[in-house]
């Protein structure tokens, strides 16, 4: 999603082991950058907990209401060391920008300085990234922020807001190109003396890959290198994180064939970047173990963006990706100020496709009908927002075939239009 990887989490409470968090609406997107704060001894990465919108959804494939949650990335929660609020701060690091956070909790006020960019912050061969994830709660902190002089918007992930109109591809047959995978994983809870697998996070809650071997999490072939993410909530020493890469055989057997061993932060979160030779003509799987000492309850989450080679054969692995919308629904707004209507599901790619240039997936979105029952004098025009996978895209109004209700309805007829990952 848009090359910054996003896991569900729930929202904690306003402090955590140092933190505070500060509540943010209406900021700026902050999307492509990482964030950082001074805690009285060095930057520590900042992290982004987007926070959801939740509207009465009607989903048109099965005809239900469901409450569902949707991200505009302008209202986040913003995990930043208490120290941050008290010490005075060293210069801005090379390539980083001061950006002015003003923090309220009741009548007292004070203003946060912190450092952004689009590169980030290395540490000996730990790459410092900002942790961005998407909530599942309103905000309880008491704390709320304003940005007093961001000095831009970072630039969409579209220019052209989503309209285009012919799907070209970028990448042709015979290129090699390097697609990002997404390993997912359960938060994991520690305390005391700890060793133990970190839970694989699969929709239908089963895991059997190899025998005997629970937890294994399948990454496939012609793999290259992982970068992986992981953050400590809570506080840990002597942490340790280890990943065994198995080779997968047939009929379920495995054979243990390189692992891999990297320190975890005593707290908050960190990136690395690892190369590992593995063989690019069999299946592999991974599993992670962490092992230390929490004097008190902890959290681990683990992140891993799996980076491929490969050579594309055909246009059908960049292939364009169609949505179809059935009969046209009847939706009651109805004590409901804002309701949404889902034609999906889509589903984009985990990651895209990078070569010389970029490769893009294509959503094409059908013309289609909607009717809102309306009992005053005059149809309001409608809004369509477009979200892939839940992250707002782009919008466009559309006006009612006709200028009052029809029998007790306002129809409307969109236009289809292509959406590009």
């Amino acid at each position: 999603m848009r090359g910054i990887p996003l896991v569900v989490l729930a929202l904690s409470v306003a402090v955590v082991a140092g933190y505070i968090e500060v509540y943010v609406e209406g900021g700026p997107d902050l999307d492509g950058l990482h964030i950082y704060a001074w805690d009285g001894r060095e930057w520590t990465p900042v992290h982004v907990t987007y926070v959801p919108e939740y509207i009465d959804t009607y989903i048109a494939a099965v005809g239900q209401w469901a409450s569902m949650p949707y991200y505009n990335m302008s209202r986040y929660i913003l995990q930043i060391p208490r120290e941050a609020l008290t010490h005075s701060l060293p210069r801005t690091p090379p390539g980083l920008e001061k950006w002015m956070l003003e923090v309220r909790s009741g009548t007292s006020k004070v203003v946060v300085e912190l450092a952004v960019g689009k590169t980030p912050i290395t540490k000996g061969n730990l790459t410092l990234s900002t942790w961005y994830s998407l909530g599942d709660q309103l905000p309880k902190t008491p704390y709320r922020g304003k940005f007093i002089n961001p000095p831009r918007s970072p630039p969409k992930n579209n220019q052209a807001a989503g309209e285009i109109g012919t799907a070209s591809y970028a990448v042709s047959p015979g290129t090699t190109i390097y697609p990002i995978g997404s390993l997912y994983f359960k938060p994991v809870k520690v305390s005391g003396s700890f060793s133990t697998y970190v839970p694989v996070d699969t929709p239908d809650g089963l895991n059997i890959i190899c025998a005997g071997l629970p937890e294994m999490h399948w990454v496939g072939f012609e793999v290259l290198n992982f970068t992986v993410g992981v953050k400590v909530s809570g506080t840990i020493s002597d942490g340790t994180l280890t990943l065994e890469f198995y080779s997968i055989h047939y009929l379920g057997e495995c054979t243990l064939i390189a692992t891999y061993s990297i320190p975890l932060p005593s707290s908050g979160s960190y990136w690395a970047n690892i190369d590992v030779s593995l063989p690019r003509d069999s299946q592999i799987g991974v599993r992670i173990r962490v092992d230390g000492y929490a004097p008190s309850d902890a959290t681990i989450d683990v992140y891993i963006a799996a980076r491929y080679v490969k050579t594309v054969n055909n246009p059908a692995q960049t292939a364009t990706t169609k949505a179809t919308a059935g009969v046209a629904p009847s939706v009651s707004s109805s004590l409901r100020e804002k309701v949404a209507l889902l034609f999906g599901p889509y589903v984009a790619y985990d990651g895209l496709a990078a070569a010389a240039d970029t490769s893009y997936g294509y959503i094409y979105i059908p013309p289609h009908s909607a009717r809102l029952r309306w009992t005053s004098q005059h149809c309001p025009p409608l809004t369509v927002y477009y979200y892939i996978n839940g992250i707002a895209y782009t919008q466009r109004s559309t006006t009612p075939t006709t200028p009052s209700p029809v029998n007790g309805y306002c129809n409307y007829n969109v236009s289809s239009t292509v959406l590009q990952l």
